[in-house]
């Protein structure tokens, strides 16, 4: 008898974590691997990170408020960690799930945005002038209470001293929304 308990035991266990392992693969193979690319004046921006000191790629979204941070705090940054170059688009009170097309000046998605590219001279470009952004896919709560964030991008900034401007082209990304635990 106990011995019969112990394969039912060992039979559901293992049908269990079989399970969970198909859905973990099944949403990274459906999406694909996580990126954020594109070209800065018409070069393509190359994300290079140096293990233990520094990510090439980040992404942040936390839906509820988390530390000092408002609910809807959306981050996502590419380094180039090897020349000091990066450039950081952050959200505030981003409207999960949202889809489609918009403005930067005027986001249908966000109550604000502050982007912030650092060029190799150390000159920091983080003044909008213009710029669009089509989200594609925004799921946050599904599946585990994870997702994805898959989108494009476009726009031009000028420098701090308004002296130089620079265009960020042929923008994409792709990110898997985990589920943050507080």
């Amino acid at each position: 008898m106990m011995r019969l308990k112990y394969l039912i035991i060992c039979t559901i266990t293992l049908l269990f974590a079989s399970s969970c392992e198909e859905i973990f693969e099944e949403d990274s193979e459906e999406s694909g691997p996580e990126y954020f690319e594109f070209k800065v004046d018409g070069e393509e921006f190359e994300s290079v990170s140096i293990p233990a000191q520094c990510n090439g790629l980040n992404f942040s979204y936390f839906p509820e408020p988390h530390l000092d941070l408002p609910p809807g705090f959306m981050e996502m940054v590419a380094r180039n960690c090897s020349e000091s170059t990066s450039l950081n688009l952050t959200f505030q009170r981003v409207i999960s799930e949202y889809t489609g097309s918009s403005s930067l000046e005027s986001l249908n998605f966000a109550d604000s945005f502050q982007p912030s590219f650092r060029a190799k001279n150390n000159v920091i470009y983080n003044r909008l002038l213009d710029g669009t952004m089509t989200v594609d896919r925004f799921s946050g709560s599904h599946k585990h209470g994870s997702g994805r964030l898959t989108g494009t991008f476009e726009m031009r900034l000028i420098d701090s001293e308004k002296t130089d401007t620079l265009n960020i082209t042929d923008g994409r990304f792709n990110f898997y929304i985990s589920q943050k635990l507080h």
